[in-house]
């Protein structure tokens, strides 16, 4: 009968001939000690675990998600550039199953490894206040203008007509706005990046307490060099300086978008 103890959660993978350590000094849940199974110079961060996280409180769950993240971020620390994977991963069985789960997968997990080395992720949320371009753009467009000369000038039935069609314009002129923004911010990142992905739109915590004229209009995940962090902060202050549009990004974090199931 299968124990607790011979199974195993699964944090990360690090290469091991990155350096002569062999332990990763870290806590996991529960204050558990995290430990290294290795094969070869691939190695998998992991501790003693019987059965997958389950909660139905979000606390826990949140706590459980630092948890994890810290001892990635150590292992990070520790061996470079880690091979991060899936949150609440458990291996059936003990430390020989693991080393036969990393045998199985070598040629992946070391080429991914060689390919990640030294590059960490940031997260790009790009932020748009439309407010000052919708004041402005109806004296640089000559069809809205001109809707809005046409419209004083009719009657009720006709300039109801015409306010639709200026409302009309004015959404296509502010998706088109919205689109030379997030182009021009992809095509920032690029000029440093290794890897750039487009990630979903939606609002972080910190993002949900920003004022609601601050939206989101797009996500990138970068993956750089793990000494272009001053680089990349320069070239989004001047992305910022030219477009008005607000940046925040955060990292750096393990290479999550850019690895591949295992």
């Amino acid at each position: 009968m299968e124990t607790e103890t011979e199974q195993r959660y699964l944090y990360c993978l690090v290469d091991t001939s990155a350096t002569s350590e062999t332990e990763v000094p870290a806590k996991g849940v529960d204050d558990v000690s995290v430990r290294l199974v290795s094969h070869r110079e691939v190695g998998a961060v992991v501790q003693d675990r019987g059965h997958p996280l389950e909660t139905e409180r979000l606390d826990q769950l949140k706590q459980w998600v630092m948890i994890h993240q810290r001892v990635v971020d150590k292992a990070g620390e520790t061996f470079g550039t880690p091979l991060p994977v899936r949150f609440n991963t458990v291996l059936e069985g003990g430390d020989d199953a693991v080393s036969d789960w990393l045998a199985s997968r070598y040629s992946q997990i070391h080429g991914e490894l060689a390919t990640l080395a030294g590059t960490w992720e940031y997260r790009l949320h790009l932020l748009w206040n439309s407010t000052p371009f919708e004041e402005t753009v109806t004296e640089d467009d000559d069809e809205l203008r001109q809707l809005i000369e046409r419209k004083q000038q009719a009657g009720s039935g006709t300039a109801f007509l015409l306010e639709k069609k200026y409302e009309k314009r004015l959404r296509s002129l502010m998706q088109e706005r919205r689109d030379e923004l997030r182009s021009k911010l992809w095509r920032t990142a690029e000029s440093i990046a290794v890897e750039v992905a487009e990630q979903p739109a939606t609002a972080t915590l910190e993002q949900q307490s920003s004022p609601e004229s601050d939206k989101t209009i797009g996500c990138l995940a970068v993956r750089v060099p793990a000494d272009a962090e001053s680089t990349l902060g320069q070239r989004l202050d001047e992305f910022v300086d030219e477009t008005g549009a607000a940046v925040r990004f955060t990292g750096p974090w393990p290479p999550y978008t850019f690895v591949s199931d295992l």
